[in-house]
């Protein structure tokens, strides 16, 4: 669990913030956070409101500018588009607005164009990439790249799905399927992003988020189950009245089709929150047969209140004795692949995990355990790294900050912490072996090496600052967090 407090005595983000609130987003070792800063931007049409992620350094403090222009759809909206994927470690999800300019948290100009491009990272927010699109396609509706080598996948986030008058389903994740995600989006050559019309389909990796395919034309709601065995999506209304259920056995590859008695508008499919059983709930609202002939309602029912629907889906029982339950040769080793489709390593560590094999037909069911994954430790390399407290990313290298922009910190001030002259340090949770080769003078996480000599540390100008209104309201850009164990 995390708490945010807000004494100015303590380490935090290095330069000033015109933020109005903040979210903590823990990361995947439980052992640290990022902090997502909301801010706003003055617009021509109106203000928009945008974040910057902040990842922590050692000891949960000194936070460095992981990625900035973070796309929130509405003003009001309580979330931001950054998502952890759960069960991979060091794997991150965001959408970002392309026409923004400058850098942190003071951004002041957009262009009139507002773009939302898709980034991922898989090394805790050391570097951000875009997601590639398939070069193959199911469905030809769904393929917008139009022979350009350069197209990539844009997915809806959280703030699609929680606010605004029209929700999207977002990019989801769960700890119990490691390495499955599903989301809705579209691909897009060079120069644009994040469509809600054209090209709109529902999108499907199962390798933590390295590659990706089309699993249907149009917005789809979706769930796991059997421990990330089953695959259970529903028409979502965005796209009409559902009249049937589809699940996949083998992560997308194939799906099986349940009819629905009657069609309904689909707001979501669930599961119990452990996500073992191979059982979902779905549930919608009822439509009328001007648009399904399977609706409930008569064109000229006149009834105000529109009746609800649930379904209880247990696909064991659907498929019978045609899916037994797993054995030990039914599953297989993997790893998130590097973009030579070698083992990738992640947060300095070869990672295995045990899934069931993509053609084995069965069923884990729910007293399956899964066994904890397989660790090789990583020599260093630059994705090892991140750019150190009072520096920031600028053209693919750290680049130091100017000193009257910097927060003055007193772990810095009194010799607690070291900033490396290279501007790096370690990302956190990162276990790599090998990192003198990359930074020279400290260990990466402030101390320094034997015989190293500190180089210019940075102090700043100032130690605080204030800033108005906004919810969650909070010291000016200052934040300390508590880990509770």
């Amino acid at each position: 669990m995390l708490w945010g407090v807000l004494p100015a005595a303590f380490a935090g983000v290095s330069f000033f913030l015109q933020q109005q609130g903040y979210e903590l987003l823990e990361t995947h070792d439980n052992a640290g956070a990022i902090v997502i800063v909301d801010y706003m931007v003055q617009m021509p049409m109106g203000n928009l409101q945008a974040s910057s992620a902040y990842s922590a350094g050692p000891h949960h403090a000194l936070f460095s500018q992981s990625l900035s222009s973070i796309y929130k759809q509405d003003v009001l909206s309580g979330s931001t588009d950054f998502l952890r994927v759960d069960g991979i470690p060091g794997v991150f999800i965001a959408n970002q607005l392309s026409t923004m300019t400058g850098g942190g948290g003071g951004l002041r100009g957009m262009g009139t164009k507002r773009t939302v491009l898709t980034r991922i990272t898989f090394n805790g927010g050391g570097s951000w990439q875009p997601i590639k699109a398939p070069t193959t396609f199911n469905n030809q509706k769904c393929n917008r790249c139009g022979g350009a080598t350069n197209c990539a996948l844009h997915l809806h986030g959280s703030s699609s799905w929680f606010f605004g008058s029209i929700q999207f389903p977002s990019a989801y994740s769960n700890p119990s399927a490691p390495g499955l995600l599903v989301g809705s989006g579209n691909v897009a050559g060079e120069g644009s992003g994040l469509d809600d019309n054209d090209g709109l389909c529902t999108w499907l990796s199962f390798d933590g988020g390295f590659s990706w395919a089309d699993i249907a034309e149009g917005t789809w709601i979706y769930e796991y189950a059997d421990w990330g065995g089953l695959v259970v999506m529903a028409k979502h209304e965005l796209s009409g009245p559902a009249a049937e259920v589809r699940f996949s056995d083998d992560y997308g590859r194939c799906w099986r089709t349940v009819p629905l008695q009657t069609a309904l508008y689909v707001e979501n499919v669930r599961i119990e929150p452990d996500g073992q059983r191979p059982k979902v709930l779905l549930h919608g609202k009822a439509c009328r047969k001007t648009s399904d002939p399977k609706c409930s309602y008569e064109a000229s029912d006149t009834r105000s209140s529109i009746q609800g629907i649930v379904y209880a889906l247990d696909i064991a029982q659907v498929m019978g004795d045609k899916m037994p339950l797993c054995k030990g040769t039914d599953y297989e080793q993997w790893t998130v692949p590097a973009e030579d489709h070698t083992p990738r390593c992640l947060l300095g560590q070869q990672q295995m995990f045990t899934r069931r094999k993509q053609d084995a037909v069965c069923l884990q069911g729910g007293d399956y355990k899964r066994p904890p994954p397989t660790n090789k430790t990583c020599a260093c390399t630059a994705a090892d790294v991140e750019c150190d407290y009072g520096y920031v990313m600028s053209s693919g290298s750290c680049a130091a900050l100017p000193q009257e922009k910097l927060m003055t910190c007193p772990s810095i001030d009194d010799g607690v912490y070291h900033v490396s002259s290279t501007g790096r340090r370690l990302v956190h949770g990162d276990t790599c072996t090998g990192l003198e080769g990359l930074i020279s003078d400290t260990d990466g996480k402030g101390q320094m090496r034997p015989g190293a000599k500190p180089g210019v540390q940075p102090h700043g100008s100032s130690s605080s600052g204030s800033s108005g209104g906004g919810r969650r309201s909070i010291a000016h850009g200052v934040f300390m967090i508590f880990v509770g164990l």
